[in-house]
């Protein structure tokens, strides 16, 4: 009797599991019994008028937590990516070849078990140069150089400038806001204020009457956490830390994309806050 009601028991038990497992909202687990989330999303290359997929551009996405994991994905033909993730919190780079802007790093975010965010991508086949990348915290230490003999890029008169994919990435503040990074072609940094611009596409000069069409650029992107904003032109408020956005804004919280005429990123308690004006 005993023995039957025990195999009852566990047929039961079985039979439960089988059903949950198809509810809504349950997830798979990986064999270390971590559940899974997921990312995807598209690579699109600007070239003069127009974007297009991008194959073969890879995708590595390495967890933060110091496990030293990492993750890959290649987009396909269609410029498409996706890749399966333990839940947690993760750096994310591009990588592709043909391009001076060979690498775009965006902001870490945390993914859970059964969430699946979306990233996309823009680039640009940039000019002949290394890009720079800064780490800068805000408030005065960004003024300082380096070193004696380094200046501070941000510190560079604008029209002392190359024009290149440059990457600002501005350091977590507990309790204020996360990891921010920002990708623009030129900054003016002023007193209170840093304006940033576009990176534009080199232009050819051709002799005739037509004025020439002018060409998409690479818009100013701001990443943190899940939400991405791109925008003709943006100003950080260094004294409030509050980021305004302006000219073909769109703004992406790695769920939904929405078109603005302008937008305000602000932080609450660490956590970002857009606001939307359509």
């Amino acid at each position: 009797m005993v023995t039957r009601l025990a195999r009852q028991y566990w047929a039961l038990l079985i039979v439960c599991t089988i059903i949950a497992l198809w509810l809504p909202g349950a997830t798979a687990a990986r064999p270390g019994g971590s559940a899974t989330g997921s990312v995807g999303g598209s690579v699109r290359l600007i070239r003069g008028l127009q974007t297009f997929p991008l194959a073969g551009a890879s995708l590595k996405l390495m967890s933060v937590a110091g496990e030293g994991h990492e993750y890959r994905a290649t987009t396909d033909g269609n410029g498409k990516y996706t890749i399966d993730l333990p839940q947690g919190t993760y750096n994310m780079l591009l990588d592709w070849m043909g391009g001076d802007c060979s690498e775009i790093n965006r902001a870490p975010f945390r993914i859970d078990a059964g969430v699946h965010l979306t990233f996309d991508f823009v680039v640009m086949a940039c000019p002949i140069d290394d890009p720079v990348i800064m780490r800068q915290p805000i408030g005065d230490e960004a003024k300082e150089s380096v070193s004696p003999r380094t200046p501070n890029p941000m510190n560079v008169p604008t029209s002392e400038q190359a024009e290149k994919y440059q990457e600002q990435l501005i350091p977590a503040q507990q309790n204020q806001w996360p990891e921010i990074i920002v990708s623009f072609g030129k900054c003016d940094n002023q007193v209170n204020e840093v304006h940033y611009f576009p990176l534009h596409q080199l232009v050819i000069k051709r002799p005739t009457n037509t004025p020439p069409l002018v060409p998409l650029s690479l818009p100013v992107t701001i990443t943190v956490d899940r939400y991405t904003l791109r925008a003709e032109a943006l100003v950080l408020d260094k004294r409030n830390m509050i980021f305004r956005a302006s000219g073909q804004v769109s703004v992406s919280d790695g769920v939904q994309v929405t078109s603005a005429r302008s937008a305000i990123l602000r932080f609450s308690g660490g956590e970002p806050k857009v606001e939307i004006d359509q």
